[in-house]
């Protein structure tokens, strides 16, 4: 019975683990992250699913005009040749994550015991980076899997002097290097070990190594032999530029992050969200204490290193083996990402998964020390150990759990981006995404339920939801992602148009509660902290018209010619100079008298917009509200005018002012809004008396 315990309890334990990751990685996964890059990605992965493209090359590299090899969309497009939903990738990512942490398990088994398998695979599975990582569909959710891979196979070769090995190594290592840059940090770690332990290597292995690392790298060799090696000077220029961009190297900030486990990118993500401040301030504080582990770990894998290249038996040699690849492992790449100049992002350094948690677990996992320990020590010590493992894997997955929550309640996903970048930005500035599942609902809503035509998808959507101009402008693009998109949101079949649509319909779509006054709804539906009304517009869209330059005079603008303006305008890209307002002119059509009148003027450009004055038949309208979000390096503007009077039936003129110096990007002219919903009282401009 005891036999039988022991055999089944490591596996019960790597089930459990398993169950955990794969809980925390799938839970929400509506809610993952969704930008211009993933439209894009989600595209090439579907037409490479259906036959429709075969790239040659890859996503394009971070802060330059070189691409990555093409492995990333060949992977991607592996979920989306059986399901035609553009979550398939999402979940492809996570699993394949949780697939990393079986790989982890043995790996570490194999090479350091089963105590510090378990405590590795426990701290890698809910790790909250980690699982930010895993949780998106981007390049740098394959690097766990196929890392550890790549490392299982070097870790034969090196410690076990398997020369096959090399058959799966070399592969691996070119689609590494083909998800990531900084993975090429990787083929510097198979070089060092090489030169400093000796391995013993079969030709036939090595020939069948490079062979299998050519056909990986083939579609990017083709491109660069027919393209005279652009791609190459491209990269070359790259890095000549960032050698140039900055003065100081950033490897004292880069180890200072990964030695506390990159706690600012953990704020980053988290701290735009209200939390209970005792929850926190105990959070953080096993969080350090998890980084402690990790440096306390280094320092064990190196007294390691040394003592078992003095020994002669083979079994204190492999474990020296295994904690110098371990050190190099960490090491190589973070000097080589650390020579950089111009900063890193936190997830450029994802090549080290997990590494940082094989080394705490050397801590945590009873050693040799322990063994020449009184009995009820080394049980105690056990003891406590097992205590701070439990205690790291409950909150951490507790906070993964409250985040998804927050995140469900907010309705975005918002990114304070200074402290998830490793270097120094300009000036701060926050990303806030509409994550997947939301846009799904709301645009499939649109489309199925509403029966809003895809061509008219932006021509008649109005509302703050959407005020990113990259999210706009790529769904706008039929090449980009908008028709892919929706032809899987419709399925195999056309789209369902309700009865009682009509061309004049037109739609709002806001957080939260629309102020529905003035406004004939015709049908509202809430998705989430969402909701969409359908409507019939009083904006005349056909009569909007623009000038620029024009002098002001008592009587309104003096404008010699005016231009059409098409509302909503989600491409205007105008350029404001010093002293040169912006005059937008239209009509109002009132099909019954009005106690008032209120339009919302949304704007969005490269600074805050302002709209001094807005009338309606030549008298002045009160502005009740302003919100001004910042995304990106886009600034969101919505005010809402009400007029000061009733208004009686039939056409009205509506004049308005727009100031501001540098690119306006889009502009929207609409009635309802939500600003009470998707603004704090910081944010809400004062209103007029």
């Amino acid at each position: 019975m005891c036999n039988l315990s022991a055999r089944w309890r490591p596996l019960l334990l790597l089930a459990g683990l398993l169950a955990l990751a794969t809980f925390l990685r799938v839970y929400r996964l509506d809610l993952s992250w969704f930008y211009g890059d993933t439209a894009r990605d989600l595209t090439i992965a579907a037409e490479v699913a259906t036959g429709q493209r075969w790239p040659l090359l890859g996503p394009v590299l971070s802060q330059s005009q070189a691409y990555l090899g093409p492995a990333y969309f060949y992977l991607l497009a592996v979920p989306y040749v059986v399901v035609k939903h553009p979550l398939a990738g999402a979940y492809f990512i996570a699993l394949c994550n949780v697939v990393a942490i079986y790989v982890l398990f043995h790996f570490a088994q194999t090479f350091f015991g089963r105590a510090v398998a378990v405590g590795a695979s426990a701290l890698f599975a809910v790790f909250p980076l980690a699982l930010w990582s895993a949780r998106t569909i981007w390049n740098p959710g394959f690097l766990p899997l196929f890392t550890l891979l790549f490392m299982r196979a070097l870790y034969a070769l090196i410690v076990h002097e398997h020369s096959r090995a090399l058959v799966a190594l070399l592969p691996l290592l070119a689609i590494l290097m083909q998800l990531h840059f900084t993975a090429v940090a990787l083929l510097g770690v198979v070089l060092l070990a090489l030169v400093l332990f000796r391995p013993r290597l079969r030709a036939g292995h090595v020939v069948a190594g490079l062979a299998g690392f050519l056909v990986c790298y083939a579609p990017y060799i083709l491109y660069e032999c027919t393209h005279g090696l652009a791609n190459t000077r491209a990269m070359l220029h790259f890095i000549a530029v960032d050698q140039q961009g900055g003065t100081a190297r950033t490897l004292p900030l880069v180890l200072h992050e990964l030695l506390w486990l990159f706690p600012s990118a953990l704020a980053g993500f988290t701290t735009a969200y209200a939390w209970p401040e005792p929850w926190l301030q105990g959070f953080f504080l096993l969080y350090r204490l998890e980084a402690v582990l990790f440096g306390a770990g280094l320092v064990v894998a190196a007294a390691r290193v040394w003592p078992g290249r003095r020994r002669a038996r083979p079994a204190a040699a492999g474990r020296a083996r295994a904690c110098a690849l371990l050190l190099l492992w960490l090491l190589v790449p973070t000097l080589i990402i650390g020579h950089k100049k111009m900063g890193s992002w936190w997830y450029y350094l994802d090549v080290l998964y997990p590494s940082q948690f094989l080394c705490a677990a050397l801590v945590l996992a009873p050693g040799r020390g322990w063994r020449r320990q009184p009995a009820w020590m080394a049980k105690g010590g056990t003891w406590l150990a097992t205590g701070v493992v439990v205690s790291l894997v409950l909150t951490q997955s507790l906070l993964q759990v409250m985040l998804q929550h927050k995140i469900a309640r907010a309705g975005e996903i918002v990114v304070d981006v200074p402290k998830v970048w490793i270097g120094s930005l300009p000036s701060p500035f926050i990303v806030r995404v509409l994550p997947l599942g939301y846009r799904s609902a709301i645009v499939g809503t649109l489309w199925q339920d509403f029966g809003l035509d895809a061509s008219a998808l932006w021509a008649k959507v109005h509302g703050a939801a959407f005020d990113d101009p990259q999210e706009k402008a790529s769904w706008q693009d039929p090449v980009h992602w908008n028709q892919p998109f929706l032809r899987y949101l419709a399925g195999a079949g056309a789209a369902r148009r309700p009865e009682g649509v009509v061309a004049e319909w037109h739609y709002l779509v806001t957080r939260g509660p629309v102020d529905q006054a003035g406004l004939s709804i015709l049908r509202s539906q809430r998705i989430g902290p969402y909701t969409i009304v359908a409507y019939r517009p009083v904006v005349d869209y056909a009569s909007w018209r623009l000038a620029r330059g024009a002098s002001r005079t008592p009587d309104g603008p003096r404008v010699e010619s005016w231009q059409p303006l098409a509302l909503p305008a989600t491409d205007l890209g105008l350029t404001l100079a010093p002293q040169e307002p912006l005059w937008v002119q239209g009509r109002v059509q009132l099909p019954t008298p009005r106690d008032r009148l209120q339009l919302a003027v949304s704007l969005v450009g490269e600074v805050p917009f302002d709209v001094p004055g807005v009338q309606v038949s030549g008298e002045e309208m009160m502005a009740r509200g302003r919100v001004v979000r910042q995304n990106g390096i886009a600034w969101s503007v919505e005010t809402v005018f009400e007029s000061r009077r009733a208004l009686g039936e039939g056409e009205h003129v509506v004049d308005l002012e727009i100031t501001g110096v540098g690119r306006l990007v889009s502009l929207d002219v609409y009635e309802g809004h939500s600003l009470s919903a998707h603004a704090s009282g910081a944010q809400r401009a004062a209103q007029a008396p």
